[in-house]
């Protein structure tokens, strides 16, 4: 079953105001293949197919380029490789057969009912296999350029974030503290320790939208793991109210975070939605419940509470939501989730 990428395209679109032009290069001497406009909502972005030089050659000439070409490596004729070596710089050769895994694809014939699924419109219909292909290539440069990617044997894939287990338990550490990598490896299960947590925390691109920054080594120790260095680290960890010790490491009893320390919490809520539809809490109570004090960001900032922060699992997994936060009361009313269609869940 085809990986729904919808989710990540959003993100994507949310850091363009248009997507960025990608054009994907499928060479098949079998097969002529026509380019497709791929279009998604007001955004859009090229994916053409060639057959050889010349076509290429036309591409280069036309007024407005793409900002990257992705080649299907196995495929890609010296001359060809030639030519873009000396005309264009944005070159990244990507295997089709690892594109096609990292979406859950595993045939072209079906593919362009999967571009509809996802929200992917493809203007003309495509004519062939070829020019799906190369809107799969085209893609893989899209998320290239926004830093969405992993290699694998030296080809460029999608970074799917929603079905990477290290990825989704980032997502839970909630703003204003931290995690460790011994903490994410006991969390992950047997077949991870920490030299594998560090190796794919290393690899997180510096703009991802998962927060690579707030793991720390276990005596609270900044990380040069982290993409851009321990001196990013220590500045996006001190915008986000994460205590220190004398400046240089983090405060470990105040900021450290496991997936257990809310449970009491979670289920203190869960119980009381079943109760009442909206629940009003206290700091104090709050902290009560919780059995320790909350983060400085959680008392200080109203958006600490948002239903669309990576915490809010918090409270949705007691079939909650945040209906109000009163900072200057020091209140946060809790109601029951509603279903799609208005029905309450209890």
């Amino acid at each position: 079953m085809a990986v729904e990428i919808g989710p990540l395209l959003a993100r994507l679109k949310r850091r363009y105001t248009r997507l960025p032009r990608a054009a994907g290069l499928w060479f098949d001497p079998r097969e002529r293949a026509d380019g497709v406009l791929v279009r998604t909502a007001e955004n859009r972005f090229l994916a053409t197919a060639f057959t050889g030089e010349d076509d290429l050659k036309r591409l280069f000439g036309q007024v407005v380029r793409p900002h990257v070409l992705v080649l299907e490596k196995d495929t890609v004729p010296d001359g060809v490789a030639a030519f873009l070596g000396r005309e264009h710089e944005s070159v990244i050769y990507a295997g089709l057969s690892y594109v096609m895994a990292a979406l859950g694809l595993s045939g072209t014939a079906a593919t362009a009912g999967w571009f509809a699924c996802c929200g992917l419109d493809l203007r003309p219909k495509p004519p062939s296999g070829g020019a799906v292909s190369a809107s799969l290539l085209a893609l893989a440069g899209l998320f290239y350029l926004a830093d969405e990617y992993e290699y694998r044997d030296g080809g460029v894939v999608p970074l799917l974030f929603e079905g990477n287990p290290l990825y989704t338990f980032l997502r839970l550490v909630p703003y204003g503290e931290v995690t460790t990598f011994a903490e994410i490896a006991k969390a992950l299960g047997l077949q991870w320790t920490e030299q594998p947590v560090m190796a794919e925390v290393a690899r997180l691109p510096g703009e991802a939208e998962v927060f690579g920054h707030r793991v720390v080594h276990r005596d609270g120790r900044l990380s040069e793991l982290f993409p851009g260095g321990a001196a990013l680290q220590r500045e996006l960890l001190k915008w986000e109210m994460v205590p220190f010790v004398a400046g240089e490491r983090v405060d470990m009893k105040r900021a450290l975070w496991t997936r257990q320390k809310y449970r009491a919490l979670t289920g203190y809520l869960r119980r009381a939605l079943r109760q009442e539809r909206f629940i009003e809490m206290s700091f104090p109570e709050l902290e009560r419940v919780a059995g320790f004090p909350l983060s400085r960001a959680a008392r200080r900032l109203g958006s600490w509470w948002s239903n669309d922060r990576p915490h809010a699992w918090i409270w949705q997994a007691a079939g909650g939501r945040v209906v109000n936060v009163n900072m200057k009361a020091a209140t946060v009313v809790f109601g029951r989730e509603q279903k799609g269609d208005g029905e309450e869940r209890v």
